[in-house]
């Protein structure tokens, strides 16, 4: 009786404690998909930002073409600084 009581608590000792390894190793898989995702978020931020402006201008257009508010224009330029132009720059 003693001897199955010993086995039974062994067990469950031993099923606790590969429990908390696997809680261990999947919160540590968790975090590294985790912080991969937020890094390629902030890659990318700057792409989706313009992306964004640009549904906004293209949906603006829409809305004046609509009203035939619109006026001919022969080219649209966009451009931005480079943050290492404009780091140079204010270095001169």
């Amino acid at each position: 009786m003693f001897q199955n009581k010993t086995i039974l608590g062994l067990i469950w000792s031993v099923w606790f404690l590969n429990q908390c390894v696997i809680m261990i190793i999947m919160m540590n898989f968790l975090v590294t998909v985790l912080v991969e995702v937020y890094t390629d978020v902030a890659e990318n931020q700057a792409n989706l930002n313009y992306r964004h402006k640009a549904e906004l201008n293209h949906e603006y257009y829409m809305v004046v073409e609509f009203f035939n508010l619109t006026s001919e224009f022969k080219i649209l330029v966009l451009s931005r600084a480079l943050e290492d132009e404009s780091a140079e720059e204010e270095a001169h």
